[in-house]
């Protein structure tokens, strides 16, 4: 029967079994085995025996070629067992992968369940189809992190870092006083099956409520949050579709408030923790639906709620603890795009603040948008929202006037062991590697991203300053970038700032090109005070120091330290190895004037030389 079997077929006769675990060992249960497959012939069921290496006989042609044996190379990320081996259909927690409808654990008690042993009463006489894609239901950002709180959890050692930017259209009564930029980063990490624990840091608006004839403000850089929260699950059905967990959740960071009327100035403190309580129950309905509900309470200062403040004005009213209920949805509408909405309705308290009366007020805050998978370990949210904050007790207040658009991505990077059970494409169960990028332009706003684990260095030098940049690609389609912009002179501003660029499309993949989106957040240093007055010698009037701009060192407006914001779409198409155009809009935001830039830019390079292109680029702005 070993001979029938033909080894040679199951790649075994060109195998090494030094160091594979296939050599004599003295502990049975080291024993790895083997599945080799017949091919099928005409007329007859495929082949299949159970051989034990270690146990059964070799012929002697292959024991004398023993050193010179390799078995086939494991495929990573998955992991390597010692179990017998499962059909592909009753893949459980070694694999981490759930069924897409239900709110399941892995098994992690250590003993084999009855799916992994062997039945030796029963001939193995037929082979399920190996599965070979990854569907999107499978990821975990396909289920979870729609920011409301829900009883879905991630597994220990998972990951999911978590990005946001809001752009609120205030009115023309606001605009002028304050930034419309939230910014906020965080992380979610699975520290057992049932216990997550979340960071984030949050930016609000530094500008103006404007309530009454009283200008208000966060000063600035005391407008960062932190916030940290714990959910534990406390219950879930035999069924894994339904499930409770508990959430608490603070925020706390020192937080000051400055009013002005009248040419009178007084601040305010509103330091302290805030915390927050919730219970989700979800419902899994089939394959698509989630619905989630949320008894909600946060214990709101009495003169703040986190960032939003009581004005100084005869009774002023106050916000304390507010209860209410935190409703939120997710339909999975195709393979890769996903609808997601949540609302906090507050019941007592307040959670915001009425610009006509300047007192402390209710209001629904709600998120609701869509995310499209890029690949299963990376998503992109696109989302309508009147929230000033992601995580904590800052996202249960809102505005009761303006809207905003935010973009947000969430990724499960490599170096989490728990995300490398996923791998990073739909095509495969494995990993592939990224393909090599591009270099468009005399920027860093080209079509492709970093591979995974790369470097690239940017740094261009001339008349005009030093511009510089350091991008990192994250994982496949994603890269992190910091730039510094220091320019000569006392006319234009420095700039630096963070970004993220996410890649959608992929010319090497057969793809007609290759597209990404960018967005970019980044501080000016004094001189912008120029651009701000339109007057080219402002600074020199002013009489003010230059410096290097530093973005956590925060905003001060009377000064010429603004916030400015850009996004972007780069397109670049690949003629031949020689030949590549891009084409790249771009829309720039700047603090207390809104849109400044919209345009593009235009080039083509031209390989002359191994390694050395030449290359003309056009950029145009239809602002200002």
């Amino acid at each position: 029967q070993l001979i029938n079997t033909q080894i040679a077929d199951s790649n075994l006769n060109h195998a090494n079994l030094e160091g594979t675990g296939l050599e004599q060992e003295k502990d049975s249960q080291s024993q790895r085995v083997i599945k080799p497959v017949m091919a099928e012939s005409s007329g007859t069921e495929p082949l299949t025996t159970d051989l034990d290496l270690q146990s059964a006989p070799l012929p002697k042609t292959i024991l004398a070629n023993q050193n010179s044996l390799v078995l086939p190379e494991q495929r990573e990320p998955f992991v390597e067992s010692n179990q017998p081996e499962i059909e592909s259909s009753q893949l459980t927690a070694d694999n981490n992968i759930t069924e897409p409808n239900s709110i399941t654990e892995p098994n992690n008690s250590g003993e084999p369940s009855s799916s992994d042993e062997p039945n030796n009463d029963k001939p193995n006489n037929s082979v399920e189809p190996e599965k070979t894609e990854f569907t999107a239901e499978e990821s975990p950002i396909a289920n979870r992190q729609f920011q409301a709180p829900t009883a879905k959890h991630l597994r220990q050692g998972e990951l999911v870092l978590d990005g946001r930017q809001r752009f609120f259209f205030t009115s023309n009564s606001t605009s002028a006083d304050g930034t419309p930029f939230f910014i906020s980063a965080g992380a979610r990490f699975g520290v057992t099956n049932n216990l997550e624990l979340a960071l984030a840091i949050q930016a609000v608006d530094s500008g103006s409520f404007d309530p009454l004839d009283f200008d208000s403000s966060v000063v600035s850089p005391n407008n960062y949050d932190i916030a940290l929260e714990l959910k534990q699950r406390i219950w879930k059905n035999s069924s894994n579709t339904q499930a409770l967990s508990g959430v608490v959740s603070a925020s706390g960071l020192r937080r000051k408030f400055v009013f002005s009327r009248n040419g009178t100035t007084s601040e305010v403190d509103g330091d302290g923790i805030v915390p927050a309580l919730q219970l989700p129950f979800t419902i899994a309905v089939g394959n698509r639906l989630d619905l989630t509900v949320a008894p909600t309470v946060a214990f709101f200062q009495e003169d703040s709620a986190v960032f939003v403040p009581r004005t100084p004005i005869a009774n002023p009213g106050s916000f304390g603890t507010t209860v209410g209920l935190t409703g939120a949805v997710s339909y999975r509408l195709g393979s890769r795009l996903l609808l997601w909405g949540n609302a906090f309705v507050p019941f007592t308290g307040n959670n915001s603040v009425n610009r006509s009366t300047g007192l402390p007020a209710k209001t629904v805050a709600f998120n609701s948008g869509i995310r499209y998978l890029v690949n299963p370990r990376l998503g992109l949210d696109v989302f309508a929202t009147n929230t000033f904050g992601t995580l904590g007790p800052l996202a249960l207040t809102a505005d009761r006037e303006e809207l905003g658009l935010g973009v947000g991505l969430v990724a499960m990077p490599d170096f989490a062991p728990g995300n490398r059970n996923y791998p990073n494409n739909f095509r495969e169960q494995s990993n592939q590697p990224d393909t090599q990028f591009t270099t468009d332009g005399l920027g860093f706003f080209d079509g492709g991203t970093v591979p995974d684990g790369k470097v690239l260095i940017h740094f261009q030098g001339g008349s005009q300053g030093v511009l510089t940049a350091l991008r990192f690609g994250l994982i496949k389609d994603l890269e992190i970038l910091a730039y510094l912009d220091y320019i000569s002179g006392t006319v234009d501003e420095s700039e630096q700032g963070f970004g993220v660029k996410l890649r959608l499309l992929n010319q090497a993949e057969g793809l007609p090109f290759t597209a990404s989106a960018a967005v970019t957040f980044g501080l000016t240093n004094q001189t912008f005070v120029n651009f701000f007055n339109n007057n080219r010698d402002e600074f020199s009037n002013q009489g003010l120091n230059k410096g290097v701009p530093f973005l956590l060192a925060g905003e001060e407006g009377e000064v010429g330290k603004l916030f400015v914001a850009t996004l972007s779409f780069p397109v670049q198409y690949q003629l031949n190895d020689q030949i590549a155009f891009w084409f790249t809009p771009i829309a720039g935001f700047a603090q207390r004037k809104g849109l400044e830039i919209g345009g593009f830019s235009l080039g083509g390079s031209v390989e002359v030389i191994q390694d050395v292109s030449v290359l003309a680029e056009i950029g145009a702005n239809f602002f200002r």
